[in-house]
């Protein structure tokens, strides 16, 4: 064994018990054979390990300067950026990749979405989506890209064909929720909220809006308050939550409910909205 694999080998044994310790017995060693890239590529695997993604791009690059025609410290260098949010610079480097493999391709499709640049997006999912025919994430990228683009129609052909391929997801039903939502269709996306919901329940804010204002514009008022009051025990500083929930028993003429939320409106929002104000200056008149 050549003293470059004993020192790589004591480092990434060390890694898991003293990674400071590992990271200088590889300088040390870097220092002492500057013109050899293993150390700054082992050092800058140990940063990205521990989610230290800008340590781990200065290690990759000088790495890089030593092999600039290395492929794989260029893919270390894309995925480190993309994971650090540079999803500029990660697309540069995945585009300097020559023959990348369906990891790096999915990578450099996520940066291509995160970009807004939805056809690049699709284009590269499409390459890879004939070798992975079942994976339901390739889906739902693609799925989205097509949604952004105004492409509805599209993307609820690839929803029903993700379900076909790669089985039901509560992802799926809630794009195709999204979709209708979007198209006006609202008992359509009702029902596919109400089928995510059911599969596992539904936590995200912006969902949850959905998912009562669908139910809402289907004239399911009852459902929609319940809907409503999830987000206001989950987040009660969502001030478009309590406005419906006081709008829907102000349309029913149930004045004293509507106080009764407004007065907890205004007990959980440091800043009352314009809506919620409008809503307060509707009901003193009434008074």
């Amino acid at each position: 064994m050549s003293n470059k694999d004993h020192t790589l080998i004591r480092a990434m044994e060390l890694v898991r018990s003293n990674w400071l310790h590992a990271t200088h017995i590889l300088r040390e060693a870097a220092d002492n054979d500057p013109d050899d890239p293993s150390y700054q590529i082992a050092m800058g695997d140990i940063f990205a390990s521990r989610s230290s993604f800008d340590k781990a791009i200065q290690h990759y690059l000088a790495a890089l300067s030593l092999d600039p025609s290395n492929q794989q410290v260029i893919g270390m260098i894309a995925n480190s950026y993309l994971s650090s949010g540079e999803y500029r610079l990660a697309l540069a480097y995945y585009q300097k990749l020559l023959h990348p493999g369906d990891d790096l391709l999915y990578n450099k499709a996520l940066s291509q979405a995160f970009l807004g640049k939805h056809d690049d997006c699709i284009e590269t999912l499409l390459q890879i989506l004939p070798r992975f025919p079942s994976h339901p994430f390739i889906y739902y990228l693609l799925v989205e890209q097509y949604f952004y683009k105004g492409d509805s129609m599209t993307a609820l052909k690839y929803i029903g064909i993700a379900k076909e391929k790669a089985g039901e997801h509560v992802q799926l039903y809630l794009l195709n929720a999204l979709i209708y939502t979007n198209l006006n269709q609202y008992l359509q996306a009702y029902h596919q909220y109400l089928k995510a919901d059911s599969m596992s329940p539904i936590t995200n804010s912006d969902h949850l809006l959905g998912f009562a204002k669908s139910a809402n514009e289907c004239g399911m008022w009852q459902d929609a308050l319940k809907i409503y009051e999830r987000i206001t025990v989950r987040y009660p500083y969502i001030s478009e939550a309590w406005g419906e929930i006081i709008k829907i028993y102000l349309d029913r003429d149930n004045y004293i409910q509507a106080k009764r939320y407004l007065n907890k409106a205004k007990s959980k929002l440091q800043r009352p909205s314009s809506v919620i104000r409008l809503l307060q200056k509707r009901l003193d008149g009434m008074s």
